[in-house]
């Protein structure tokens, strides 16, 4: 299981404009809050924020008001894929497909009786998902997979799994990590997407779980913090994903000279390694030549926050008055330059979920695709808290 970083309570100043989406006007999502208000849980704003000469770039909603709480955002050609959990209980979380101009809604998948699915991963036309049968003695995961087009799922491999979560995938292997037990550490295993087949790639022992884990080319980046003792200590380590059985490399410095924060915000370039909560810094895929993209804010730590890359771009979310519906999304030049908007009325982007419950406060719902940035956001307060998936060209 990933540890949950408590949400930080804050609301500070940004202005921007309303929300606006094809065909709906502001929603509602509850009375926003005022100047000191808090940010995070349940509170989400109303989308419908006061003006602002500058800003004007707007998302637009692709699904607006659901009662399900949606995770799992995934980008599959001109759709989106995701699963969906229905709060009242009356049915278990399910898959769920729709185009990222908002129609053809479709149920890919309900899982039946005492099944459950946790967390899906999307690799060319298929959905990959762990699922397990929760009247078992002791419940195992199991991965499946199915077309993004629809029809029946079928198991991969004979392997169980256990709290395993997707970090990445390429043209034949999925990649996912896990906490083991004995020794104590991060596993990190390939499965091949057509047999099954599993290999471990990476073990680090003396270590708690890896958090912000991510392929970027042929490594794949994580941090993980000390145990016992060492608690205090956290690193920054990478991978080859053609590995066997291999031990990461710790780059310099530590997670404090990269991050500065440990609250994350850890992701890769084609040339740079990336991180900030607060600041952005960024230096070499080896942790060497470290420099300021965005200079810290103390004042205001929840203002930049790094939440995604494509290319040679980084995307950071400001959320100080997601509360108000005036959160904004930017971008950066991983070498630095000017902050560009990209949409400015985000209110409380969705934090992904761990078997499809549990949050993982240090990131957040934000997937760039080939030309658009999609998120997921939740709006008001429980029980009258609503999901929505929203977009904006990157």
């Amino acid at each position: 299981m990933l540890g949950v970083v408590p949400a930080l309570l804050l609301s500070l100043s940004v202005g921007c404009g309303p929300s606006s989406g094809a065909g709906d006007t502001a929603p509602d999502g509850g009375a926003p809050l005022g100047e000191g208000g808090t940010e995070g849980g349940t509170d989400g704003g109303t989308g419908d924020g006061a003006t602002s000469p500058t800003c004007t770039v707007l998302g637009t909603n692709v699904l607006a008001d659901d009662v399900k709480e949606l995770s799992n955002l995934s980008v599959a050609g001109n759709s989106l894929v995701f699963l969906s959990a229905d709060l009242t209980l009356a049915t278990p979380p399910g898959i769920e497909k729709i185009q990222q101009d908002g129609t053809g809604r479709t149920a890919l998948y309900t899982p039946a009786g005492n099944r459950r699915v946790h967390s899906l991963h999307v690799a060319g036309d298929r959905v990959f998902f762990f699922e397990s049968d929760t009247a078992a003695a002791v419940p195992v995961d199991e991965l499946w997979s199915m077309p993004v087009a629809g029809g029946t799922p079928t198991r991969l491999g004979t392997d169980d799994f256990g709290d395993r979560r997707f970090v990445g995938s390429d043209a034949t292997y999925l990649y996912v990590s896990y906490v083991t037990n004995a020794p104590i550490g991060a596993r990190f295993d390939r499965i091949d997407m057509t047999t099954g087949a599993v290999q471990n790639v990476a073990i680090v022992t003396d270590r708690g779980t890896a958090t912000q884990a991510s392929l970027s080319g042929n490594d794949i980046f994580f941090f993980a913090g000390g145990v016992g003792g060492n608690a205090n200590v956290s690193d920054i380590f990478r991978f080859d994903k053609s590995g066997s059985g291999v031990t990461p490399t710790i780059l310099p410095g530590g997670t404090d000279a990269l991050c500065d924060s440990r609250l994350g915000g850890l992701y890769a370039t084609p040339t740079k390694l990336a991180c900030g909560f607060g600041g952005i810094k960024a230096g070499g895929r080896d942790g060497s030549g470290i420099g300021v993209v965005v200079p810290r804010d103390q004042l205001h730590p929840s203002s930049t926050i790094l939440v995604g890359s494509d290319a040679e771009m980084l995307y950071l979310l400001d959320r100080e008055q997601t509360a108000k519906g005036t959160g904004t999304l930017r971008k950066v030049a991983s070498s630095g330059g000017a902050l560009l908007p990209v949409a400015c009325d985000l209110s409380t982007v969705q934090n992904p979920l761990i078997n499809a419950v549990f949050p993982v406060q240090n990131e957040y719902e934000v997937v760039i695709g080939s030309s658009d940035v999609f998120w997921v956001e939740h709006r008001g307060s429980s029980p009258s808290t609503k999901w929505f998936v929203r977009r904006a060209p990157k």
